[in-house]
């Protein structure tokens, strides 16, 4: 793009990135004058708000998924008026520091990017317009925009909010609903923190202030008014993105009121109105399957969404890296430092895969998906339905859309998980029509999660996160039991209730919060079944694969959840009881079986290149291996073959992946290929 371009952006989305209103919006958050106590934890702030709040700012910073993709392309850019160079998810270079910038994005972007982008900070209109022909040629993927605005800027945003709007603290405390929350951050995002300032131009910025300072009803009644007042500052200016969202700020807020009819301190602590987790489950007591229960559990936090569909598992026998492994780490971790391992060769799931097919765009056809079925020595049982269902951690549907249906090829992406975002791929094979669909998900637990888990075991409070390994696995269509239940998922096991959960051995990261081949392996009942991930934008999992949608009672499912569930045949009811067999594997395998399909490769150089036992794995290789491994030769390859695989590769090599291929082979020595 060239220094005299301008990107046409939709009209919701180039008013917010071209308009900015004051300086403050990013360069410090030094309380003004009148500001009281300090605020929360960031962390703890941004907990408070809803997911709805979240993808509304994502939308207006972003233009959304899609429109990153495809026509930012995931460029810098210079969206007009007095931003700066503009880069990820809003963060305008031009209202940052270089030390803050560094801090942000040094660990995501070269030293060449970071050198260049540096060179653009504090640049704003004419001069960052001039400056953005250096920089155009930066690339900065969807996954990471995200994972620099969930870890940064969300939180510097809405720790500026709670700090120049002092009372809201109290209000939240007394459980003020989380759009509330969100509306408010948003407004910060866009016209900076000027609750203050004086001038006709900010009279409703004062109002909202002194509206949450009463916190009664009837004064937070009337910010949604002074939201939509204030739409007079850019009538008839060609500014209609800026009215859109305050119309959507308003409508937000209003919601949150909704559900929340008294909203004094004092009425709230005294009748409980606002949702809650108590509240939520005093309503799943008494209808499970009532909509608004799902819309309650909604504007709950992630983590207490997530603490409410959590289905308790079972551990059992473990598998860990000896003492003189371990590297003891000499600090505390959140969920801002849980990131994906950075060198495929320290994955489970991808140190024996050749790199050569990393990241790139590729096409994947039923042929591809027999041929990695073979390669794993998979036997999937497919049954009368005629259907496979098959995962890709680490993969991104190209194109327009969440979803692909119906095809004979999918056009996809190798990528990496980044326990934020929805960077997986879960589909349906139909093997009978040779047919593929396929639907953005996860596989991975979210970042909470692992936090989580990490402080469970370092002597905190959480919850038992983990990765579900790659392998070939048995669900059923039932019910996922946590404190709130989801009717129509596809369960881990041979039944449609938790009596009938399937046994695995899992990843748990409990030294730090990264998964890697030096982690622990349990061989426990898990509970990581494929349900919704209640979210468009985020996913509640403490190990589930999620799929893009939700789930509300008695209203039906929705989103590509939806979808999903009529490609597998489960459109006309809840299909209880009916098995489907899950191929979970990794977009690298998809990628290398279609490059080399594409070069010419035989299916025997295929399926040697792909070459994995692992759980769900059959036949004579498996029986040799398990020989060697001193235990019970059936032939079949289940959590008790991956745990004592593990500590065998423990014992000898430091590391495990659980995934016996032709270099570990080589590396044990026991000749089983």
């Amino acid at each position: 793009m060239s220094n005299d371009e301008t990107l046409s952006f939709p009209d919701e989305v180039y008013p917010l990135l071209g308009y900015r209103e004051g300086s403050q919006l990013m360069t410090g958050l030094a309380p003004e004058l009148g500001a009281q106590a300090a605020p929360s934890p960031a962390d703890a702030l941004v907990a408070r708000l809803s997911l709805r709040s979240r993808e509304l700012i994502v939308r207006y910073e972003t233009g959304g998924k899609d429109y990153y993709n495809r026509v930012i392309a995931e460029r810098p850019i210079w969206p007009g008026g007095a931003s700066g160079v503009t880069i990820g998810c809003g963060y305008d270079l031009g209202y940052n520091a270089k030390s803050d910038f560094r801090n942000d994005w040094g660990r995501h972007l070269s030293a060449s990017d970071v050198a260049l982008l540096g060179r653009t900070i504090g640049l704003t209109g004419p001069s960052a317009r001039t400056a953005l022909g250096r920089v155009d040629h930066i690339r900065i993927p969807w996954g990471v925009a995200l994972d620099v605005f969930d870890a940064t800027t969300l939180p510097k945003f809405t720790v500026l909010t709670f700090e120049r709007l002092p009372e809201l603290l109290g209000l939240a405390d007394a459980g003020l609903h989380g759009d509330c929350l969100g509306a408010l951050v948003s407004l910060v995002f866009n016209r900076g923190a000027s609750f203050r300032k004086a001038g006709d131009r900010y009279q409703e910025m004062r109002a909202i202030r002194q509206a949450i300072e009463r916190g009664t009803s009837a004064s937070l009644g009337e910010i949604p008014r002074h939201l939509r007042d204030m739409k007079r500052i850019w009538q008839d200016q060609g500014l209609s993105g800026l009215l859109a969202r305050r119309e959507d700020e308003a409508k937000l807020f209003e919601r949150g009121l909704g559900a929340t009819p008294r909203l004094s301190v004092a009425e709230v602590r005294t009748m409980g109105a606002i949702p809650t987790t108590a509240s939520v489950l005093e309503l799943a007591q008494q209808d499970e399957d009532a909509p608004e229960l799902f819309d309650a559990l909604d504007a709950l936090t992630q983590d207490a969404r997530d603490a409410l569909l959590a289905e308790p598992g079972a551990g059992e026998e473990t598998a860990e890296v000896s003492p003189g492994f371990v590297i003891e780490s000499a600090r505390s971790f959140d969920r801002a430092d849980v990131a994906w391992v950075r060198d495929d060769r320290d994955h489970p799931d991808y140190r024996h895969l050749p790199p050569d097919a990393a990241k790139s765009t590729f096409v994947l056809t039923p042929e591809d998906l027999d041929r990695m079925i073979a390669a794993n020595r998979f036997q999937p049982q497919v049954g009368s339905h005629g259907k496979i269902v098959f995962a890709l951690r680490g993969a991104l549907l190209v194109g327009s859309g969440n979803s692909q249906e119906g095809r004979t090829t999918l056009s996809l992406r190798d990528a990496r998980p980044d326990h934020r975002t929805f960077r997986c791929v879960i589909g349906v094979y139909d093997r009978t029509n040779q047919r593929l669909s396929g639907y953005t998900a996860s596989t991975v637990p979210n970042a909470g999660g692992v936090a989580s888990y990490y402080r469970l075991m370092n002597g905190g409070q959480g919850a038992k996160a983990n990765l579900l390994p790659t392998g070939c696995y048995e669900l059923c269509v039932g019910t996922h039991f946590g404190s709130v239940t989801v009717k129509g998922v596809l369960r881990l096991g041979n039944g449609p209730v938790p009596a009938n959960a399937g046994q695995a051995t899992v990843l748990r990261s409990r030294d730090d919060v990264t998964f890697s081949t030096r982690d622990r392996w349990d061989n426990c009942k898990p509970a990581d079944n494929v349900h919704p991930a209640f979210g468009t934008t985020t996913f509640s999992s403490l190990g589930c694969l999620t799929i893009m949608g939700s789930y509300r009672g008695s209203a039906g499912h929705t989103g590509e959840w939806a979808k999903f569930r009529t490609a597998a045949g489960l459109d006309s009811g809840n299909g209880e009881g009916t098995r489907f067999d899950l191929v979970l594997l990794t977009g690298l395998d998809a990628a290398t079986a279609a490059a080399m399909r594409t070069a010419g490769a035989s299916t025997d150089a295929i399926k040697e290149a792909l070459t994995g036992l692992r759980h769900g794995s059959k036949g004579d290789e498996v029986k040799r291996l398990q020989q060697k491994l001193g235990i019970d030769a059936d032939g079949d390859f289940g959590p008790g073959t991956k745990l004592a695989l593990c500590k065998a590769q423990f014992e000898k090599l430091g590391l495990a992946t659980g995934v016996y291929s032709v270099e570990i082979d080589d590396d044990l020595g026991f000749g089983i290929f």
